[in-house]
Parts: C-alpha cells; structure tokens; sequence
C-alpha cells in the first residue's frame, strides 16, 4: 500500500517545475480581452490537479485546443499539460503455415500464429464473393490438445460488398489455431490465409450524447444527419438501434462537407441457428465540428427502420500544479490564438500517471472583458466607395453586434443574383467579404395540386407552384403514404420551342424509380436541369395498380454564406444584386483570409427587400430613352452620307435624247 509520504515524493518533483515554469510566466500575462469565454476552475486540493475538458468547453474553443488559458487567483497565467487520448490501433501479423481441408462436411483451417505474441482477433482471407457459415475457433499449444476461443460465431461476404471475416476473442498467446467452418448448407469457401491482431492499449471511452436530427431516403441509401454533443470529439464507436431481424448494411461515417472517417459493416444474422449481430462501427478518430452523416447501403433492399444511433468518445484531460485553492479561470474561444509552449514536453510521460487531485469547472460564460469590435476592423475600413445606381434589389442586413459577421443568402437573394454583383455596403463603402466554399442545403415547401391527364387515366399528375422563376434546386423531397408500390417518378417543365412557334415540348428536369415494401416514406428525387418557369410537374404511371399519393412536396437548394467585418460606425448595411453589368468584386482579402476564416462570426440576417429609389429608376428609364434617340440619329446620318455619295457620282453616257 502506498503512503502518503511516498505519493508526495512522486509527484513533487513534477508540480515543482510546473511551479517554475508558473513563475516565469508571471510577466506574459495573455490579453484575455481577445477570448470570448470563460470558466471556473476550482481544484479539490492543492497539488497536481487533472481536469476532463467538458464539451462545452470542446465547442467554445479552436479544434485542437490551442486556444485554451488558464489563469491562477493572482491573475497569471499557468503552464498546463495536454493529455490527448491513446486511440485503439490495430497492429497485424501474418500466420504461417496456413493449411485448408474439407472434412467430409466441413472445412478446417489451421494456422501458426507469431510465436509469443498475445493476440486478440483474427481475420480471414478469401476471394469467394458470397457465403454466410457458423464457424468455431479453437487454439492449442501442443497441437494435440484444442481448446474453444471464444463464443461460436459466423463470418459471411454478401454481393453487396458488406462482409465479416474478422473473429474477435479475448487476448492470449497460443501456438496453433483451428477454424472450423459449416459446409451443410453451402458450398465450401475457398480461404487463402489469415492475419491475427495484437492487443494494444488505449484510453478508456465514455458515452457520447448523439442526436437523430434528421433522416433521409435516397436511391439505394439510408442518410443519417447526427448532431453531437460534443464538437470535434475523439469518436470512438457509433451504434446503430434497429429491431430489423435480418439484414446486412455496409456503412459510412463522415463529418459534414467532408471526407470518411470511418466504415464497416452491421448485420444481425443467422446461420446453423446460430445469431449473430454487429451494430457498432467503429470510428477511431476526430470529428470535425459537431455535425455528422452516416450513409447505409441498402442496394435493392428495403431501408432499415432506425430508432436511434449511441457513440461514445474519448475524454481530454487538462494537468496542471495548483498552488492555491481560490478559484482559476479558464479562457477559451479566441480562433487567432496560438498554442502556448510550456517546456513541458519533457515531463509528459510522467505526468500521465501522476496522483492528481480532481477539480470542479463551471459553466461556459462570455468573458465581460472580450473585445467586441474584433480583430479586423482596419480591415472593414479598407472597402473603397461605391456608386449603387446600378443595382436594381437590396435587402438590409440585420446586425444584432458589431464584429465579424456571418450572413446566409435567402432564397429570393440566391435566386436573382449573379454572385459577381454581390456588394455589401455601409456608410458609402463597400464591406470587403468572403464565400464561403460550404453551401448549406435548406428546403421550403411547394404546394402539389393534382392536375389528372384525361388523355392519361392511368398516370398521376401534380402541378408544383414555385416561388421565383430560374430556381436551381439540388432535389425535391416528396412525402407519400403509399406503402407498397415501384414507380418511375418524372419532374416536368413545359417550355416553348426555341423556334419561337407556339408549340411546346416537356423537359425532364429529374427522374427516379422508387421501391417501397413496408410504411409511406419519403422520395428524393435529384434534379439535373434548373426550372425556368413558376410550374413544374411530377408524373407517375401507375398501370394497373392503386394510384400513388402524395402529401407533401419540399425542394431542397443549396445557400451561400457571406463572412464579413461590419463598421464599428453602427451605420445600416444593405446587400446589394441583381446587376448584370457589375464585373465581379476584387478585395485584398488573401492578407486576412485566415483571420477570417478562423474568427467566430455573430449571424446576420436579411430583411425584407426593399424598393428601389426613384432616382434610380428615372436613370433606367432615360438610359433606354436615349438609347432609342441615338438610333434614330444614326439613321439619319446614314441616310444623309447616302445623298452625298448619289450626288457625286458622274452622269451615265447617252443620257440625253436624239440622234446623230
């Protein structure tokens, strides 16, 4: 048993130089008006104290938490430590002396793992592109005597591509191993070797707060939309909840607007009456944000029915030496700060199994010191002025603070401008801004009337009324109670003929076949072509069967967002398009890309549009006035040089009349 003498010696030494290193801090006191949040740090005892880093605290600061200060009673800042979770890795080996048999109605594989190594896992090889077997493991060390690993299971590859060859079970070290495989009800597999799996060490998960916040159907796949508690957590697995009783799914996790994070496969099968479920994906490695989407491959099957998805993650935790007992401060939410060193580096292996003492921390809160005005207000300033006669639309932008604003274009906006004209203006000047290269998807509904074809009895037919002309839609999203049905589902635009005849023809803006087998579900249907009009239409031909219903329709589009530096002056800001003679804006913005980027903005809306000045509609009217006077005086200096040039030209011979 350790004494408290003995624990006082093991961690001395460490929190002496955390407390020398806490004094040669004292005069580099952080200007903590530049952090937008802070919290109350209050250690249970003096001492090395070891804190896990809450998520509110996750979402307040920058992704890799350079941002975070800790700030003593006196006021100085406080050297601290870092522990970043040991992610589960896997490290394979390959067997030897692989050897396959077929047992009159089995197949038996025997393998050689690495000699005296643990192992906890091994995963099989073949190319057989589909079976489902109830399959044992057994190991021995003398090769005489075998022993059951673990529980009876199955390993299977569906066409799909969805597979499991990988068998789990706990850590041990053994000479040989035997995987038996059940042949009475398929045809053997061919099996061409196996690796196995050495146990590694990793930090402990904890559960993850995980909402469903929104699912859709697309052609062939399940989309989960998941929101976390926790923003840019380390995952560490995602757990499906469905009561489906049979099925495989290949699945894929991604953040948002980004590249995979992780893939596998769930099932819940069976074979040889043995059951078999796998829900959890495992992930291994940090979110990005707090937004994430999971796609499951249904193929022709029908969608599973998802109750719920669980995760966990793995904490962060923050060491440092508390001298005293009052209460700290931890800042957060400064996206321009860069990591502190410490010149801890070197007593981080120690520092991991250091006794600490817990500590409480509070609520996350604005710092009342933060300074408001921003860090790129010289640059706001920097917009030249700007003659706005010839825009046609502005909208007011409703700015609740002053700083770095982000501003999300609305629908009319989206639909009636050229990004090229796009001003953002105050006081006279130009607000320089950026385009932000995410585009959020949002969808407004569009009223369905069934409009029946008399000519068509066995075709359904809606109108969809839009709300603006030259609507650039990614997808419609139609709502049906049908629940058995396979309809090839058209969207339609009547357009005129290019001839300029009175004829028109139907083009195809968007087309799918949709399955359903079970309850009315939700139909995307991805559009190609941008409506032109105000109507479009959805058609189906139903045969001989019940005709198709629908309740609902929503168009799904993509918005951009504009990030920029408001004036201090708190002048109003208006947006300003819908000029198509404007060349695009050029701004210097490449010397505070970053700072913009990384700021944390405040939301800016739209309002209303509002009506053009009459100056500017005067201006418009006299420029097509004078347009057609400049004409008509070209036509009549024209005619004029014409006159001219008849009257210069010499008399034809033989004009004149008799003869010689």
């Amino acid at each position: 048993m350790k004494t408290q003498s003995s624990i006082l010696t093991r961690w001395l030494p460490l929190a002496l130089m955390l407390t020398v290193a806490s004094a040669r801090a004292q005069d580099s006191t952080p200007p903590l008006t530049d952090w937008r949040h802070v919290q109350n740090v209050r250690p249970a005892a003096a001492g090395l104290v070891r804190i896990e880093i809450p998520s509110t605290t996750h979402g307040a600061a920058q992704q890799n938490l350079s941002d975070l200060r800790l700030i003593n009673p006196s006021g100085v800042e406080t050297p601290f430590l870092l522990q970043w979770p040991h992610l589960e890795t896997i490290t394979t080996r390959a067997v030897s002396g692989f050897r396959a048999r077929i047992d009159g109605d089995k197949t038996c594989l025997e393998m050689v793992p690495p000699p005296g190594e643990s192992i906890r896992a091994l995963t099989l090889e073949t190319a057989t592109p589909t079976f489902i077997k109830a399959v044992t493991l057994e190991g021995s060390q003398d090769g005489a005597t075998w022993q059951p690993i673990g529980e009876p299971g199955i390993v299977f590859r569906q066409r799909d591509g969805s597979s499991r060859l990988r068998l789990v079970f706990p850590a041990g070290s053994w000479k040989q191993l035997r995987v038996t495989l059940d042949d009475r009800r398929s045809p053997p597999a061919a099996f061409t070797g196996a690796t196995v799996e050495l146990p590694q060490t990793a930090s402990a998960t904890i559960k993850e707060a995980i909402t469903l916040t929104k699912t859709e159907e697309l052609p062939g796949i399940t989309r989960l939309h998941l929101t976390l508690q926790t923003p840019h957590a380390w995952l560490g697995m995602l757990r499906l909840q469905t009561a489906d009783p049979v099925f495989s799914r290949k699945a894929v996790v991604r953040s948002a607007n980004a590249s995979p994070l992780a893939d596998g496969t769930v099932f819940r099968l069976q074979a040889d009456e043995l059951n078999a479920t796998s829900l959890e994906i495992p992930v291994h490695r940090q979110a990005l944000g707090d937004q994430l989407v999971l796609d499951i491959e249904n193929g022709n099957s029908p969608p599973l029915k998802i109750d719920g998805v669980q995760a966990t993650r793995y904490p962060v935790h923050l060491l440092f030496a508390a001298q005293d007992l009052g209460t700290w401060k931890l800042y957060s939410g400064n996206p321009l700060a860069i990591a502190p060193y410490y010149d801890l580096a070197a007593l981080s292996s120690h520092l991991q199994s250091a006794q600490t003492s817990p500590a409480t921390i509070g609520e996350l809160q604005s710092n009342p010191s933060y300074r408001k005005d921003g860090v790129l207000g010289q640059f706001a300033e920097s917009g030249s002025a700007i003659d706005t006669n010839g825009w046609r639309r502005r909208k007011p932008v409703q700015i609740t603070q002053p700083g770095v604003q982000l501003l999300e274009l609305d629908l009319e906006a989206t639909c009636h401008h050229d990004f090229a004209d796009l001003r953002l203006v105050q006081d006279g000047r130009q607000l320089p801004y950026l385009v932000l290269q995410e585009r959020l998807t949002r969808t407004i509904p569009l009223p369905a009337t069934l409009a029946p074809d008399p000519k068509r009895p066995t075709w359904s037919r809606w109108k969809l009324e839009l709300p603006f002309e030259d609507l650039s839609m990614q997808r419609l999203e139609i709502d049906t109670p049908s629940r058995v049905y396979e309809r090839t589902l058209n969207i339609l635009e009547t357009r005129p003929n290019r001839s300029g005849s009175s004829q028109y023809y139907s083009a195809i803006l968007g087309s799918v076949t949709a399955r359903n087998l079970g309850e009315g579900k939700t139909v995307t249907v991805p559009l190609n072509t941008r409506a032109a009009g105000r109507e479009i239409w959805i058609e189906t031909d139903n045969a001989d069967n019940t005709p198709m219903e629908i309740t609902a329709v929503r168009g799904a589009y993509q918005v951009a967002q504009l990030k920029f530096q408001a004036l201090p002056s708190g002048a109003p800001v208006y947006l300003y398009y819908d000029n198509p003679s404007a060349p695009a804006p050029r701004y210097d913005l490449r010397l505070v890309e970053r700072e913009l980027h990384l700021a944390t903005p405040s939301t800016a809306t739209l309002g209303p549009e509002e009506a053009v000045a009459p100056g500017k509609r005067k201006a418009e009217d006299e420029s097509g006035a004078g347009s057609v006077l400049l004409w008509v005086a070209l036509a009549a200096v024209a005619g004029g040089l014409l006159w001219v040039v008849v009257k210069l030209l010499p008399e034809q011979p033989g004009g004149g009349s008799g003869s010689a």
